[in-house]
């Protein structure tokens, strides 16, 4: 049995175990091919012990071992690593190497042994921080030969900044410049400065690329080829790279290699056509691959550019005209995350090798949605690359396993009642996972097995569990999990949910301080549990209490117990009690228990026949609108929807109509409009409202509403200040106008308070003048869709004595749009004193302003 097996079996049994595993490690331990997850254990328990430490293996993660030995590996003197070629290009190691190194060796598999190397030759320009190790060797141990030159010639090239240069050949000090009849590159001195400018960008190690910032292609061998001569030509779609050595301690001057060359073969450098000597010091001598012999034809100078050359010319490809290979990987990578893993991958993976490299890089954080049929590589590929993967379908249970080490948000729909406990269970192999969501269909398993794993997974701080039809046990009595605490910080209950067995888990989660219960069966004598004491972090609260017979006087004995630090708490009756729709109630409850509460949201929902019947006499206990609750900005909003009326208690957020008198904030949403066989609007829904509380502000989300019902609607509503409707309706194939809402828009001006109208969508422009009639008093319009009416038309018909101020929104709007806009308004004096004010889509016309 390996060390590491001991470690991982024993360590945590009991003390004494502890003692001899310890004893039994010793100061030295080899971690190679141990999965991750484990060795995260093991260092994180015993990595101070170690003097001596061995890494690396096929399963090798740099990121990790490089956190690992920083936080854990203090003492640590010797490391040796084994260095897989196969999986991993042999300079990603070189991360490992820094400056306090004593001794650096390489080590490959027939023992021959590389020491001392010269340590500032390997080093990076990000040169790691926290090392201690004083020793470090790595040992090569497939691809040897590959691996060994690779090292050789990154010891051999230099580091060079990115940016713009010249490439200047030192025969004849003639610039490389690409010709104009074909892709074929030459030497020269004539022409524009901007033809011979090259962008030098990195590309990974010490590899780069040269892009000619004219044409936007890039430098390389004429198709890959290794042979004498072979020209070099600019090509658009290429992954060729090249590396730079310096020419003796000459830091001015490069040899310039192709790496396409393999490491153990690579013997040809960028050279300028010599025959006959002389001929590289001429014009269009052609730049070319040839074997190396270190002649002043193959030695080139970089010559700095000024970035702001490029500003002043047309003729070169200028940061405002960049195309999408330019974007910095820091910008892709903010791209990729609005993005799914697959598509991703579909997407980019076969552009280029940028690309591929961008992807695959351990930097990325990939989020999956997994389908079966599109996701089984991606997920066996890169699981070190996954932080959120949601499962929407049937899965096997050993999908999720220890290579998943930056997995932090999980979320399942789909699993069995015999699979979720070993699932969870597995769990436990995962170091990162923080959120957990899982739905089922059904579940006949006792609450205390499926906390019990739960409290398992030590780094969860979210837990959603989601059950549409639930039988297992509600016996919570014999949940004992070890004394142990969990860590979670959000717990989301969605099935079910007895408040003893409520109680009893939340007891054993110090830390919670967000609990939504979704579904809460609260029976009377819960009045006689003790709540728990040990809840002083909870500051979120949201509950929708689901039997009938419960009363308001049992739920102010919890809220009483746990109410003293809530900020945030919402309340939804499933069955609809009244009771618990009563203001000076929930005035109270508030002002003795909750202390500290800002947001407030209450959900009462009532059959449209029942409102009156079960309303309590006293007026005054159900008004919504006294200064206790427009001091806390709740605001009461209603929706007509089918045979319900909805009331809600919201938090106060800016609407379109900007209303500043906060005592006439209450709202009307009608999603149903109560008509008969003739469309003839029945008003006793707004009636039973209006008997509960007046009505400020309406919104109708009906497509094509007929302007009768409009107006029979509204004449309902005398105290209304705003408007909004999604389309409007001058004709009605079942009836036109009626005598009465002839009358009430005729005599209209003498009602109406109507002074903003938001039209989703104006269809017509007959529409404008209705409108305009419709409401005598209004002061502002918006318009979101013109259904292929322009403006000026729109302004045209408007004749108002008190608009003054328009809004459209429009997906096209430009500088040039409102420009024309303002000559065409001053053209035919559509406005006066007028401005015209563009917020990105959104255009405002303000008129009749004061000098």
């Amino acid at each position: 049995m390996r060390k590491s097996d001991v470690i991982y079996a024993f360590y945590e049994l009991d003390e004494r175990f502890t003692t001899l595993v310890q004893f039994f490690v010793g100061d030295s331990l080899n971690l190679a091919n141990i999965s991750p997850p484990v060795s995260i254990y093991i260092l994180s328990k015993l990595g101070s012990q170690f003097r001596r430490l061995a890494i690396g293996g096929q399963s090798f993660n740099f990121s990790i071992a490089r956190d690992c030995l920083i936080k854990y590996c203090g003492n640590v003197e010797m490391l040796d690593i084994f260095c897989t070629t196969a999986c991993h290009d042999i300079r990603d190691y070189l991360q490992f190497v820094h400056w306090n190194l004593e001794s650096f060796s390489i080590v490959d598999k027939q023992r021959q042994l590389y020491s001392n190397v010269a340590i500032q030759l390997y080093l990076q320009s990000q040169i790691q921080v926290g090392f201690v190790y004083h020793r470090l060797t790595l040992h090569v141990i497939d691809y040897e030969a590959d691996s060994i030159a690779l090292l050789d010639w990154h010891q051999r090239s230099v580091e060079i900044t990115e940016g713009l240069y010249e490439i200047e050949n030192v025969f004849g000090h003639k610039f490389i410049i690409p010709q104009q009849q074909n892709s074929r590159v030459y030497v020269g001195d004539i022409g524009p400065l901007e033809k011979r400018i090259f962008r030098l960008e990195h590309i990974r190690y010490r590899e780069y690329r040269l892009r000619h910032c004219q044409s936007n292609t890039i430098l390389c061998i004429y198709q890959e080829s290794l042979n004498n001569e072979a020209p070099l030509v600019l090509n658009a779609n290429t992954d060729q790279t090249l590396t730079f050595e310096s020419v003796g301690n000459n830091n001015s001057e490069y040899y310039i290699w192709p790496t396409h060359q393999r490491p153990t073969t690579r013997r040809k450098v960028l050279d300028v056509y010599n025959d006959p000597y002389g001929r590289a010091g001429q014009n269009g001598a052609q730049v070319q691959l040839y074997s190396f012999h270190g002649g002043p034809n193959q030695r080139f100078h970089l010559r700095t550019v000024d970035e702001n050359i490029l500003v002043s010319t047309h003729q070169v490809r200028k940061k405002t005209k960049s195309i999408i290979e330019d974007f910095s990987n820091e910008l892709f990578y903010e791209i990729f995350n609005y993005l799914d893993g697959y598509q991703i991958h579909h997407i980019f993976s076969n552009i280029n090798y940028r690309f591929q490299q961008l992807i695959n890089s351990s930097s990325l954080r990939l989020k999956i949605k997994y389908c079966s049929n599109n996701s089984n590589e991606i997920l066996r590929f890169n699981k070190e690359q996954i932080y959120s993967l949601s499962l929407n379908e049937s899965f096997s249970i050993n999908l999720i396993d220890s290579l998943f080490i930056y997995l932090e948000s999980l979320r399942i729909t789909s699993i069995n009642s015999n699979e979720l406990l070993l699932f969870i269970s597995n769990l436990q192999s995962l170091p990162c996972l923080k959120s957990l969501t899982i739905k089922m269909s059904q579940c006949n398993i006792g609450y205390s097995q499926i906390y019990y794993e739960i409290f398992s997974l030590k780094m969860l701080k979210y837990f959603k569990l989601s059950i549409d039809d639930y039988s297992g046990s509600f016996e919570f009595s014999s949940f004992n999990p070890n004394k142990q605490m969990s860590h979670l910080e959000y717990l989301i209950i969605d099935y079910q949910c007895f408040l003893p067995a409520i109680t009893k888990i939340l007891s054993y989660m110090p830390s919670i301080h967000y609990v939504s219960l979704m579904k809460l069966f609260y029976y009377d004598s819960s009045l006689e549990t003790n709540y728990p004491s040990i809840w002083p972090n909870l500051t979120h609260l949201s509950i929708c209490l689901t039997d009938w017979h419960t009363t308001f006087e049992c739920f102010e004995v919890l809220i009483s117990k746990i109410g003293s630090k809530l900020k945030v708490f919402s309340f939804k009756n499933y069955h609809r009690n009244i009771k618990y729709f009563n203001a000076s109630r929930w005035e109270n409850l508030v002002l003795k228990f909750m202390p500290q509460l800002d947001k407030f949201y209450l959900k009462h929902t009532e059959n449209v026949d029942r409102i009156l019947r079960d309303r309590d006499d006293d007026e005054e206990t159900n008004d919504f609108t006294r200064s206790f609750w427009i001091e806390r900005k709740w605001i009461l909003e209603i929706e007509i929807n089918n045979q319900n009326i909805l009331f809600s208690i919201l938090p106060y957020k800016k609407q379109w109509f900007h209303e500043e008198n906060l005592f006439e904030l209450n709202q009307l949403i009608i999603s149903r409009i109560n008509i008969n066989k003739s469309n003839y609007f029945i008003p006793n829904d707004i009636y039973r409202i209006l008997n509960f509380t007046q009505i400020h502000h309406l919104e109708i989300t009906k497509e094509n509403l007929f302007i009768g019902l409009l107006l029979q609607i509204t004449n309902c509503l005398f105290e209304l200040r705003s408007l909004k409707i999604h389309s409007l309706l001058l004709e009605d194939d079942l009836r036109d106008l009626n005598l009465k809402e002839i009358s009430i828009l005729y005599s209209i001006h003498l009602t109406s308070q109507i002074k903003k109208i938001y039209l989703r969508n104006l269809t017509n422009i007959k529409q404008i003048d209705f409108l305009m009639k419709f409401s005598p008093y209004l002061s502002f319009l918006k318009i979101d869709y013109l259904h292929n009416l322009d403006i000026p038309s729109i302004l045209r018909q408007i004749n108002h004595t008190y608009l003054n101020l328009l809004s459209f929104y429009v997906p096209t709007a430009d500088d040039k749009m409102i420009n024309n806009l303002n000559k065409i308004i001053s053209h035919e004096k559509l406005l006066f004193n007028y401005k015209i004010i563009r917020q990105n889509e959104h255009i405002f016309f303000n008129w009749n302003l004061l000098e």
